[in-house]
């Protein structure tokens, strides 16, 4: 059921029940099964799976493609996935991963969470902070255009640079910050940013 959030609740309270006994629901996205909003059976499954979607530095992607694999899905660029089995028998995860792969195909590695985890991660990590952040900079690029920084330029500074921030701050304890992005980046984060992010993760907030 790869349909909006708003949909998913009255889609499957229309297809539901009439699937037969045993079948398994796959959804794109855990927001509806975690506020429950789907309908209500006892005698099938509900399978959540997302791609994380192919790494910005690793992707053989670039932005000249006429049909750049940002998303994954085409037997090109690998993805890591994440999956819980919402609802059923715990032997139907394996048969939701192996639907999931096919799906996402080439998949790296397959993540089992549970449903609240997995909602953590989308809507409220992903949009609600990762989102906003990136709306931010997109922001502060065209800004840094009208203040006459060539186009070009611009994003070949801030992608090779925002790369290699991503590494040190995410992956490699070895390649921290240096002293003057540390500096720079706790001299403006509370410019920048006003709701501390982790509040944005809080069960009751997702």
């Amino acid at each position: 059921m790869a349909v909006p959030d708003d949909l998913i609740g009255p889609v499957s309270e229309d297809v539901v029940p009439n699937l037969d006994s045993g079948s398994m629901v796959v959804l794109l996205d855990p927001a509806a099964a975690y506020a429950g909003s789907l309908s209500e059976r006892d005698d099938i499954s509900y399978f959540i799976t997302h791609p994380s979607h192919p790494s910005i530095i690793e992707t053989k992607s670039d932005l000249n493609d006429k049909n750049p694999d940002w998303f994954g899905g085409q037997e090109r660029n690998e993805q890591d996935i994440v999956c819980t089995l919402h609802q059923g028998p715990e032997e139907d995860y394996e048969r939701g991963e192996v639907i999931a792969r096919d799906i996402y195909g080439p998949v790296r590695r397959a993540h089992e969470l549970t449903t609240e985890r997995m909602a953590i991660l989308g809507p409220a990590l992903v949009e609600m902070v990762l989102g906003v952040c990136l709306y931010t900079i997109r922001e502060a690029y065209e800004h840094a255009v009208e203040m006459g920084v060539p186009t070009k330029r611009r994003g070949t500074s801030c992608s090779v640079t925002s790369e290699s921030n991503w590494v040190s701050y995410s992956d490699s304890p070895t390649s921290p910050f240096s002293d003057g992005a540390r500096k720079a980046i706790e001299e403006t984060k509370d410019e920048i940013i006003v709701l501390e992010g982790a509040s944005v993760l809080r069960s009751d907030a997702t």
